[in-house]
């Protein structure tokens, strides 16, 4: 069944007769469109929407004519109690997370002195702990090029690069060879710190910038870095903290993105946005 659903928000007429408090908004003609659980969710109507689910059969799992399923029509009209019965009567898992910079970290070296700044405390740690609750992972940004391009004399770009093999930072018992890992293992430090243990932790972003910081920033040394994060997540391999759960995570971006600010923003791409070009090559297809 087709659904061309439009929601309409009401607005204040200058005819006095829709002031007297007649609705502006224009009747659905067609009657049939109105009884589906499409229209039902669009439009917020928790009873109607029961009553086409339990008492008529009518399934939330099948899209409309348009292809958008009734979750979405609550969704995109922010009926919030629709999309909860909806979640609820079909058993779905939605996970809910957020996205945190390392900035979150007051310090990150050695990773095992990981500690939040007291704002990150007051405001990320209740969010850490609801989502350990569910086991949902924190996706967090991580980018090596940073704290490397800010400090090339005591970072060396193949411990940055996860390019070196030997360890290169000893602490304690683990060993680092890589910076990715260090400061990956610092954010799991932070969270123990606060009392969250365990909790999965999702890349949502790293990369590095192909142009616009000099010698700093090569589409070989882009290159280097990405190509040896997805070596890292292919091979299974955890980070010395975690060493038996292995790293997930996204490579930032896909293309470059000629509307940053001018420098390195704009130059994380793996292709050129105008001719589809890559600026390196780091897949094989």
């Amino acid at each position: 069944m087709s659904s061309e659903i439009e929601v309409v928000e009401e607005v204040e007429s200058n005819n006095p007769k829709e002031k007297g408090g007649e609705s502006s908004s224009k009747p659905v003609e067609d009657e049939s469109l109105k009884n589906d659980v499409y229209t039902a969710s669009a439009y917020g109507d928790l009873e109607k929407l029961h009553r086409l689910v339990e008492c008529e059969g009518c399934s939330v799992s099948e899209p409309d004519g348009l292809g958008y399923y009734a979750l979405q029509w609550a969704a995109l009209n922010n009926r919030s109690a629709v999309a909860q019965y909806i979640i609820e009567s079909r058993n779905l898992r939605i996970s809910i997370s957020t996205v945190v910079s390392m900035g979150n970290l007051g310090q990150s070296y050695p990773p095992s002195a990981g500690m939040f700044t007291s704002q990150a405390r007051e405001q990320l740690t209740p969010v850490l702990k609801f989502l350990s609750q569910t086991s949902t992972p924190i996706l967090v940004n991580i980018y090596p090029y940073f704290p490397y391009a800010s400090d090339p004399v005591n970072i060396h770009l193949d411990y940055a690069t996860s390019k070196s093999e030997a360890v290169v930072v000893q602490d304690g018992p683990l060993g680092y060879s890589n910076l990715f890992d260090a400061m990956f293992d610092a954010f799991l430090w932070a969270m123990e710190k606060e009392g969250v243990k365990g909790l999965p932790m999702v890349v949502s972003e790293t990369g590095w910038p192909s142009a616009g910081n000099g010698e700093f920033t090569t589409p070989d040394i882009a290159a280097t870095y990405n190509g040896n994060f997805v070596k890292h997540v292919d091979s299974g391999k955890g980070t010395p903290k975690r060493p038996n759960s292995g790293v997930d995570g996204f490579i930032f971006a896909t293309f470059n993105e000629n509307q940053k600010p001018p420098g390195t923003e704009q130059n994380f791409g793996l292709y050129n946005p105008v001719d589809m070009k890559p600026i390196y090559k780091l897949f094989s297809v």
